[in-house]
């Protein structure tokens, strides 16, 4: 498993690997990072809303792990997977769902 925390359709929160292990999600970008993955999103495009791949728990989920992660590391950036590679993972556009759109 190379993350460290699963979301799950309902929202519920599975653990991967211990967050202090180095996670194996992206290539020159593992180091100093905490990766979260939500099930769903199969055949998503980089482009789509998150409401087309996810469910409404997830996104409060994802929003309180981020908080809660927020409390006890020093969080510089909060991304995805596409932003550093020609992928669609997660299946929407971090930066603008963090805005809110």
């Amino acid at each position: 498993m190379g993350y460290h925390w699963v979301i799950d359709r309902d929202g519920k929160v599975l653990p991967g690997r211990p967050e202090v292990d180095i996670s194996a999600h992206t290539i020159g970008h593992n180091s100093g990072t905490i990766r979260i993955c939500l099930l769903g999103g199969y055949g998503s495009a980089k482009t789509d809303p998150f409401t087309a791949n996810y469910t409404a728990q997830q996104d409060i989920t994802l929003r309180q792990m981020i908080d809660a992660i927020g409390t006890r590391t020093a969080i510089e950036r909060v991304s995805g997977h596409n932003q550093y590679a020609a992928k669609a993972c997660p299946g929407f556009n971090v930066p603008k769902w963090l805005e809110g759109n």
